[in-house]
């Protein structure tokens, strides 16, 4: 959720386009997953969230201007490096998880 304090509002970020909440991966081992925010840009534009994947790797999903989240990697499972902190504009540093095909 992001919050404009200016106007009072609230916007739930963590839903996919659709409108249905960002999902659990049915393989993950971790039944009481949560969504993670490994990153947020300086502004508060650009969030990164992420949920865990039955391997180490995550699946990642970015919400923008606290539009509905988008799934990064085409929902596939990947290892994050990392990213700029600036309004990102694309500047997500990742590979693919261990074992994917490329």
């Amino acid at each position: 959720m992001t919050t404009t304090v200016a106007t009072g509002t609230v916007t739930l970020i963590s839903r996919l386009p659709g409108g249905a909440n960002i999902p659990q991966d049915p393989a993950s081992p971790n039944s009481g997953e949560f969504i993670r925010f490994p990153a947020v840009s300086t502004d508060g534009s650009h969030i990164l969230m992420s949920t865990a994947s039955s391997t180490s790797a995550i699946h990642i999903y970015m919400s923008i201007d606290d539009a509905p989240a988008i799934a990064i990697a085409g929902g596939e499972a990947v290892d994050y490096v990392g990213m700029t902190p600036r309004r990102l504009q694309g500047l997500l540093h990742l590979r693919p998880a261990a074992g994917l095909r490329r």
